[in-house]
């Protein structure tokens, strides 16, 4: 056998290996069909990057109102749950909880 024809022999090989091992690390086939199904379940990581691509754009719509957001309803609620979802507060022990009031602006010192 000729050294080029062995060595895309071996080629061959490594991507076959390459190949398997990302299919049994999936858990099988997760062909078109497969990734077409995800992204229609509810709960799904197709369904849910949507999701949270959606809310960071919201968030960059607020950051960008200034100081217009702190009386926009829909980022009041929005802040409201990225809070929640980041300090880990179930749900029923935010409608407990009373909303903290907005902190009034220190005036500056004149002269």
């Amino acid at each position: 056998m000729s050294r080029t024809l062995k060595q895309i022999a071996a080629i061959g090989l490594a991507a076959a290996l390459t190949a398997a091992s990302v299919v049994v690390w999936r858990g099988g086939s997760a062909g078109p069909s497969d990734r077409l199904l995800s992204e229609v379940r509810p709960g799904s990581p197709g369904v849910e990057a949507g999701r949270e691509e959606a809310r960071r754009a919201e968030l960059r719509r607020c950051r960008d109102l200034v100081d217009a957001a702190l009386e926009d309803a829909d980022c009041l609620a929005l802040w409201a749950e990225t809070r929640r979802r980041f300090l880990g507060i179930a749900e029923r022990e935010t409608e407990r909880a009373p909303t903290p009031a907005l902190p009034t602006p220190i005036p500056e010192p004149e002269g």
